[in-house]
């Protein structure tokens, strides 16, 4: 799906950015990558980000997040993309961990992000109490990217996600 641009402003301003957002799925034990289920900008941004709030998906923001929309569904990311893939889902899944053990807070989620070099979405992830899940859903006007789950090697410092068992538990397709 493609969204005609705005036309110019007669005040000469730039449009506010449209929001992007793309949903990923990462199975270790079939997928060699993670692979987009759902991507797109605007009005299905939106319905991806709601979908992936419903579902509890962690929130993560990113600027990767209008690249991502752009790979069609059923595709896997670029190769290019994989670290920064992998950081993003890895953050997610440890955003996901803390708020299903009741350590994650509004505070505590910005901190976490700031710490991958990422700023936390919507000031907290969503997803309390959730297991966990092989799936990501991204978007914001920035271009921000939603993650959980995969089996990445995680950047110095942070955690090391590993799979999980059950990666069809209904969030993948945030």
């Amino acid at each position: 799906m493609s969204e005609t641009p705005e036309p110019p402003r007669p005040d000469g301003a730039e449009p506010p950015p449209q929001r992007a957002a793309a949903a990923l799925r990462f199975d270790p034990s079939t997928d060699p990558a993670p692979r987009v289920v759902a991507a797109g900008f605007g009005t299905m941004a939106e319905a991806i980000l709601r979908r992936a709030r419903e579902a509890g998906v962690p929130e993560v923001t990113s600027p990767l997040a209008p690249v991502l929309a752009r790979v069609p569904p059923g595709q896997t990311i670029p190769a290019a993309l994989f670290e920064v893939v992998a950081q993003i889902m890895a953050l997610a899944l440890e955003l996901d961990r803390q708020m299903a053990a009741g350590r994650a807070g509004r505070a505590q989620g910005p901190d976490l992000a700031a710490r991958w070099g990422l700023a936390a979405g919507a000031g907290s992830p969503a997803g309390a109490g959730s297991s966990g899940g092989a799936g990501a859903a991204a978007g914001s006007r920035s271009g921000p990217v939603r993650g959980g789950g995969g089996s990445w090697d995680a950047p110095p410092g942070g955690p090391a996600p590993r799979g999980h068992p059950d990666p069809d538990d209904g969030r993948s397709q945030a």
